[in-house]
């Protein structure tokens, strides 16, 4: 029986990475964030550099290498740098984390209802939607799960003894935690670290701390980390060397890892919630608040969707007319989104999402069907109380097909989005400079060029460029002067959207195509 749900597990992972990885080629890198951290694993690629990341042949210290690193090496199977390589290894670590997920909802919560953790998680629109970019946050939550997994186990199995806590489980939430650091910075153990003392905190158990073995856990968190971080610092020449002082002292003292499956449910349910709420409260009171900076939280919602089905005991009448209406209000939901996608609107503000909207009727006619069947099937189980059967009919039918749908119609929508109408001149051999460009806009010129892009910030400087056969790399809106201005013969080569935005290429000779002003 162990055996045939391991199997379970790992084929809900690959379903995961499959889901993930779903025409991920066929689309080029978009912002926000993705085109920059494909360049630095290029830059990396190119130059052998794995001490000292570098963006547009500049250092980049603000993130530690680690997603490079992985990056590269998928350049490396796959054969050299491409779009699909960049992502890879986000959805690797997102069909791990489904992974890990399954696992503990099925030793930690409900054996048999384990899939229900798995197909929740793997059907998140935020999680599948960054699990199939190029992103730093799932490979942190990833190593943020599996160190808090190994506290909780830590924390059940030594609710009985005395004396330090320590075993495997204290050994790979180390790792987890240094591998964390070496992903995202600091963050790898402020916001497990918060999760741990707030759970301990409503067990009125604070004092569970003193037996965590700290020197053991810094020498672990040490051994992962320092190789990198020291011939960082020397390349870096000190300058950040006092920051990741206390940056690593700060994990250390506020990350907290260690941790039988044999469960109270009650506690698993607790800590499953401070989990939940406890990223969300502190990313609430953060100046800076992205959608993304809650995908650690996930885990634990997932969690808590498997165990939400106790409550349907047939003695507990409130929870399950609770149940039917909320999944009687998923199923018209349902229906009224999929009436929604044939009916919707092609008067855009952008006229090429509007003709992408248009050339995409069938795609969207087949959603409809399958959005007002899942609705129909899942208001008829509720009806009947069959609700298990209504909360499968709702993932696989509408999640699924769903996100499926969406990675096949989102590579219409690259040339919208990823600059594509700029590759071909960019690939000439002829000089190019970028005009005040923006970081996160810059990766997305320089992996497609495979070479740095000079950047100006003086329009003088623009002017000289030009003259000397250079073309200029600029953003619509801040080409502060009029073509003729620049010099005679300036005109625009191609043009590009890039989101809400548009860049053009300039140059100062030959002719100008009229279709491309």
């Amino acid at each position: 029986m162990t055996a045939v749900r391991s199997r379970s597990a790992l084929a809900m992972a690959l379903a995961a990475l499959l889901l993930f990885t779903f025409r991920s080629s066929s689309r080029g890198l978009w912002n926000p964030d993705e085109p920059r951290e494909a360049e630095i694993a290029r830059e990396m690629f190119a130059d052998g550099d794995w001490a000292l990341p570098h963006l547009n042949g500049q250092p980049f210290v603000e993130k530690p290498p680690l997603y490079a690193w992985l990056s590269c090496v998928c350049f490396w199977i796959l054969g050299g740098p491409d779009p699909l390589a960049a992502r890879l290894p986000s959805s690797i670590c997102g069909a791990l984390l489904v992974l890990i997920t399954v696992i503990a909802a099925r030793r930690l919560v409900a054996p048999d209802r384990a899939w229900i953790a798995g197909l929740s998680l793997s059907t998140m629109p935020l999680l599948w939607w960054h699990s199939s970019r190029a992103n730093l946050d799932v490979p942190l939550s990833l190593f943020i799960g599996v160190a808090l997994l190994c506290f909780l186990r830590a924390y059940l199995r030594a609710g009985g003894q005395e004396g330090p806590v320590w075993g495997l489980d204290v050994v790979v939430g180390a790792i987890a935690l240094g591998l964390g650091f070496l992903t995202k910075g600091p963050v790898a153990a402020v916001l497990p670290g918060l999760i741990v003392i707030t759970f301990l905190a409503t067990e009125g158990n604070l004092w569970f701390l003193r037996r965590v073995p700290w020197v053991r856990v810094l020498a672990l968190v040490s051994i992962v980390v320092l190789p990198w971080a020291i011939p960082f610092c020397l390349r870096d020449g000190g300058r950040w060397a006092r920051d990741m002082v206390v940056v690593h002292h700060l994990e250390l003292a506020i990350g907290v890892t260690a941790v039988s499956w044999h469960r109270p449910a009650g506690t698993v349910l607790r800590f499953a919630w401070a989990w939940l709420m406890a990223p969300v409260l502190f990313f609430s009171v953060s100046a800076c608040k992205r959608d993304l900076y809650l995908l650690p939280a996930f885990p634990a919602v997932a969690l808590l969707s498997v165990a939400s089905v106790d409550l349907l005991d047939p003695d507990r009448r409130w929870a399950r007319r609770l149940a039917g209406a909320s999944l009687t209000f998923a199923a018209v939901a349902l229906v009224v989104v999929g009436i929604l996608f044939v009916r919707l609107p092609v008067k855009t503000q952008n006229p090429h999402i509007a003709e992408w909207i248009a050339s995409q009727a069938s795609t969207l006619g087949g959603l409809t069907l399958v959005f007002c069947a899942a609705g129909v099937s899942v208001g008829v189980l509720a009806v009947r109380s069959r609700y298990t059967a209504a909360v499968a009919c709702l993932g696989v039918p509408a999640g699924c097909a769903a996100l499926v749908a969406l990675g096949a119609l989102l590579p219409a929508l690259d040339p919208v989005k990823s600059g594509r109408a700029l590759f071909a001149e960019l690939a000439s051999p002829r000089g190019v400079v970028g005009y005040r460009l923006m970081e996160g806009d810059l990766g997305i010129f320089t992996f497609q060029r495979q070479g740095p892009i000079p950047l100006i910030q003086d329009p003088a400087e623009m002017e000289r460029h030009l003259a000397s056969g250079s073309r200029v790399v600029v953003q619509a809106d801040k080409l502060d002067r009029d073509l003729s201005q620049l010099g005679r013969g300036a005109h625009v080569v191609a043009r590009a959207p890039v989101g809400d935005s548009e860049f053009l290429l300039i140059d100062l000779g030959g002719r100008s195509d009229p279709k491309r002003r």
